[in-house]
């Protein structure tokens, strides 16, 4: 009897271990699968961590290249041209223009921009040739030399666009324009704005001319030339006797210095 009672007890005690032995497995697969899973979320986590980390070093990067010190003044109330809304309604009842096709000079490109009407020099001659000849030689120049992505074509005074247009469709460079009389910016942010936002991307549009000072100053553009603009006073083109300075077409605009603006 004591021989069965102690081969009892073995076998419960053989049943114990081996119940506890898979009870053990059982525990260390779970385990596994928790530290498995942790792992996994880890690894996840340091991914996104790694890609925020990235996006914030290639911003940071992309601010220290920026060549802007400026883009707006709050005294005088001027900011660079928001290409999500360029144009007031107090421009769009003051001013207007009308469409034509520009051609680029080598590629043959076409895209739409905004002229004055037929009586404006330059606007007449895009509308008849496609494009403004002289803006040529900036794209031709451009393409022929090395640029850093941190490079840009400063385009100072940009008049209608035609040089601004030129550069954007036969080259890839940023633009950094300035134009400060009314009636030019406003056929400028009309043409532009009509553009695909890639092509909108690369220009910076300021609405100031540039001095040796900073200043208000008052602007006048000859009634069939609007390229042909003077300041502080109401005066005669010699050059061009035939072209008139009128008081309808005097603004006041705002001049900054350029290395206020840009560093």
């Amino acid at each position: 009897m004591t021989l069965i009672k102690r081969q009892r007890f073995a076998a419960k005690h053989v049943l114990s271990v081996s119940h506890f032995l898979k009870i053990f497995l059982a525990l260390m697969v779970v385990l596994t699968l928790v530290v498995i899973l942790y792992d996994y979320k880890s690894l996840k986590l340091l991914a996104a961590t790694a890609e925020i980390n990235e996006a914030l070093l290639q911003q940071a990067q992309h601010s220290s290249n920026s060549p802007l010190l400026r883009t707006h003044s709050d005294n005088k109330g001027w900011k660079i041209v928001d290409w999500s809304n360029p144009i007031s309604q107090e421009e769009e009842k003051k001013f207007s223009c009308e469409f034509t096709d520009f051609k680029s000079s080598t590629r043959g490109a076409v895209a739409k921009m905004c002229v004055h009407d037929f009586r404006d020099v330059v606007s007449n001659k895009i509308k008849n040739r496609g494009r403004w000849g002289d803006c040529d030689a900036l794209s031709s120049y451009w393409n022929a030399n090395k640029h850093s992505q941190s490079s840009f074509h400063l385009e100072i005074g940009a008049n209608i666009g035609a040089c601004v247009m030129e550069m954007l469709l036969e080259t890839d460079a940023k633009i950094i324009a300035f134009e400060p009389h009314p009636m030019n910016l406003f056929n400028l942010k009309k043409t532009i704005s009509a553009l695909d936002e890639s092509f909108q991307s690369r220009v910076t549009l300021f609405p100031l001319g540039l001095g040796v000072e900073e200043d208000t100053i008052e602007i006048f553009a000859a009634e069939n030339n609007m390229g042909n603009s003077v300041i502080g006073k109401q005066i005669k083109d010699n050059n061009h006797p035939e072209q008139k300075f009128k008081e309808e077409h005097k603004f006041d605009i705002n001049v900054e210095r350029l290395d206020s603006i840009l560093r």
